[in-house]
């Protein structure tokens, strides 16, 4: 059994989460004789306590009104809990239904203290191609026993039990390259059999911070699909975006104003109407309801296939519109994240990556600018072509144990 581990949390209802590990997934049995599962890893309680940093706002036995405002606070985020569960219940349910049928295999979600019971089966582990790396300011410099334990496992700080796995790192991402060196990230990279990233940068950043291992830069796994590949699991039917339209999925920015600038004059021009596959909270447009809040990754998939046109600064927005063959828009989504400039410039379509920094006009609109497709499928299957050498290398044998 080959393993994925990767930020498949049940409370992750990120499109581009679900479906990347999916792909990856299904682009390895297609390719391998092996069985291939996403493991479900959950946060553990502890953990999920920690990202709400009440320990470190109120520290205990930090005086009676700290211990009246740590209560309130939790109090505060449970609550928080209980409306978002409620808001977005049938996304949540729609991911989950994804997750069990197209990636889990019928494993059973652990926590990471139960990594070894619930892994005696996995010969070899794939982590990537998310945000694993990812490391706030303060944890550059942890020691391995001072990170969340999610993040310990994803960095390769596993049980003694699990050194006996081949351990891969396949597109794993930093998310935000580090300005700094990394004493944390030097010491992890030690713990890998074989190394890939998926940013140019973070190739780069990984050598220069003492990693002794050869840093491969491949795609992420979308990128490695075809259209029809998608048709094992997108569906004809779909909610709320009908007829003719331009789609919209932009996640939190701090450019909202300049997109929403941009939609008015596109629905001005072209007289489609709009339709947002965000729930309200990530992106809202005045007049249109939110979609997102009752789709799941197919629902997200149909409204992209559909759509006659996509405005997004998501980078598998931008990756399934290509697959789809759907001209779009894109905007910067923020700085030192580079994946999206890697994405157009490996396409041959950086002229459609707005930064709202820079005025454009109708000479400078992606929309005005006509896509060959059949160069852009050229450069991502040549592209493709040294990532599925580096898959299939290092893990053609690796479940021979099982």
């Amino acid at each position: 059994m080959i393993g994925i581990l990767t930020l498949t949390f049940s409370n992750n209802l990120n499109y581009g989460a679900l479906l990347q590990a999916w792909a990856l997934k299904h682009f390895l049995q297609k390719n391998l004789k092996s069985q291939i599962a996403v493991l479900p890893m959950e946060q553990g309680t502890e953990e999920i306590r920690d990202n709400d940093n009440v320990s470190k706002r109120y520290p205990v036995g930090s005086g009676v009104i700290n211990a009246i405002r740590r209560i309130a606070f939790v109090w505060s985020r449970q609550l928080t809990s209980i409306r978002k569960a409620k808001r977005n219940k049938e996304r949540r349910e729609k991911t989950k239904a994804f997750f069990r049928t197209f990636c889990a295999e019928g494993r059973q979600p652990f926590v990471p203290a139960d990594i070894e019971l619930a892994l005696h089966d996995v010969s070899a582990i794939v982590v990537g191609s998310d945000w694993v790396w990812y490391l706030t300011e303060s944890q550059y410099d942890n020691p391995p026993d001072r990170i969340p334990a999610t993040k310990k496992i994803y960095l390769g700080f596993l049980p003694k039990m699990m050194k006996k796995r081949k351990l891969i790192a396949y597109a794993a991402s930093q998310g935000i390259i580090p300005e700094r060196p990394s004493s944390l990230l030097q010491l992890a990279m030690q713990n890998f059999d074989a190394i890939s990233v998926r940013e140019v940068e973070s190739a780069d950043y990984l050598k220069k911070n003492g990693c002794k291992k050869e840093v491969a830069h491949v795609l992420d796994p979308t990128l490695l699909l075809e259209e029809e590949d998608l048709r094992e699991i997108a569906r004809t039917e779909q909610k709320g975006c009908y007829g003719k339209y331009i789609l919209v999925y932009c996640l939190k920015c701090q450019n909202k104003d300049a997109v929403c600038r941009y939609l008015s004059n596109l629905e001005k021009g072209t007289g489609l109407k709009v339709c947002v596959i965000n729930t309200q909270r990530e992106f809202s447009y005045p007049g249109v309801e939110a979609e997102g809040d009752r789709a799941g990754p197919v629902e997200f998939l149909s409204s992209i296939r559909n759509a006659e046109y996509v405005v997004t600064n998501s980078f598998h927005g931008m990756v399934f519109s290509c697959l789809y063959h759907k001209p779009f828009t894109a905007f910067q989504r923020q700085a030192r994240d580079y994946r999206q400039k890697n994405l157009v410039e490996l396409l041959g379509l950086r002229e459609r990556l707005l930064d709202d920094c820079v005025p454009w006009g109708e000479a400078t609109d992606p929309y005005k600018m006509p896509v060959d497709w059949e160069e852009v499928d050229r450069r991502r299957r040549a592209a493709s072509e040294g990532a599925k050498k580096f898959l299939l290398d290092n893990l053609k044998n690796a479940d021979s144990a099982d």
